[in-house]
């Protein structure tokens, strides 16, 4: 019989007796995915109150009906043939039985937010999801189980038993909307760097914050967003000095803040990421993109390139 133990929510079962004597007998069996139906990989929502002002106000989500286009039907082909090479291949985690808790335990929301609250292994198909009613906002790709993994373990993410590097692109969301504007920003100039005294650059614990607050303006069309009291004592600002300061730095484009933009660059970012996909797929590699599709407030795209072997 089979034992089970609850440890923290995390349950762990394993064999015993004449089942555990069966399993060392057959061993280590990949077991091959049936890849989803192409229906199933293009998805659009919306809120069930188009009228509210506060996401509150909005409602749940609602999935409605996807339009039967020539470009839906290519997105899901696409992806269809992306999972289908996705189905075999091993995507894991290296990590021991303890380490594994620890992630676990961490996407459960305890040590960091915005990530997923289970850890499925077998979840490595992908879907896109369009946003607002429109087939136009959003597009991000979710369903890979590494979308939740916190980026102190990704490091640990394999492919095939190959270890795997991260590459960001910081503020990409910004940079999308000041490139629609004309305005071309050099590589080397930080957008979260809104003037704040004594400013460390990437390792500024004040970045994280000034970052939650600009990606989330750029989607908060009722204007009522703010930080919590926490991160504005870490700023050392007030609320209103935070938005006036921000407003400054980013005068250009600072008329497109509160106007819902963010689900555009989404779209943006969505199609490079389904770009990086098609490319790498042609050449046989195992490319998974991880933040292109999985960062929904970051504006920070990651790339992570596997290994180069081909298939």
């Amino acid at each position: 019989m089979p034992l089970q133990v609850e440890v923290k929510g995390v349950t762990r079962m394993w064999a015993s007796g004449h089942l555990r004597h069966s399993f060392d007998g057959i061993g280590l069996v990949w077991l091959s995915q049936e890849v989803k139906p192409k229906e199933d990989l293009v998805m659009l929502r919306d809120f069930n109150n188009l009228e509210g002002k506060s996401k509150t106000a909005r409602g749940a989500k609602v999935v409605l009906e996807v339009p039967e286009t020539s470009e839906v039907n290519d997105y899901r082909a696409r992806l269809h043939e992306y999972n289908s090479f996705l189905v075999r291949h091993c995507v894991a985690l290296a990590v021991n039985d303890d380490q594994l808790s620890t992630i676990a335990q961490r996407m459960q929301g305890k040590d960091e937010s915005d990530v997923t609250k289970a850890l499925n292994l077998s979840s490595v198909q992908l879907r896109r999801m369009f946003s607002r009613g429109s087939m136009q906002k959003g597009g991000r790709f979710f369903g890979g189980w590494w979308r939740g993994v916190p980026s102190l373990y990704r490091p640990h993410i394999t492919i095939d038993g190959y270890q795997t590097v991260e590459i960001d692109y910081s503020s990409m969301a910004l940079r999308i909307i000041y490139a629609r504007r004309g305005h071309q920003v050099p590589e080397d100039v930080d957008l979260y760097d809104i003037g704040l005294d004594n400013w460390e650059g990437p390792l500024d614990k004040r970045r994280k914050p000034i970052k939650t607050y600009i990606n989330a303006i750029l989607n908060d069309e009722s204007g009522r967003y703010r930080l919590t009291k926490d991160e504005l004592e870490i700023l050392g600002v007030t609320q209103k000095i935070l938005h006036q300061k921000l407003l400054e730095r980013h005068e250009a484009i600072s008329d497109l803040f509160n106007t819902g933009i963010g689900m555009d660059t989404q779209f943006i970012e969505s199609n490079i990421a389904s770009l990086v996909i098609s490319k790498m797929l042609y050449e046989g590699i195992l490319g998974q993109q991880h933040r292109l599709t999985l960062k929904d407030h970051g504006g920070e795209v990651t790339l992570v390139k596997r290994h180069q072997r081909r298939t």
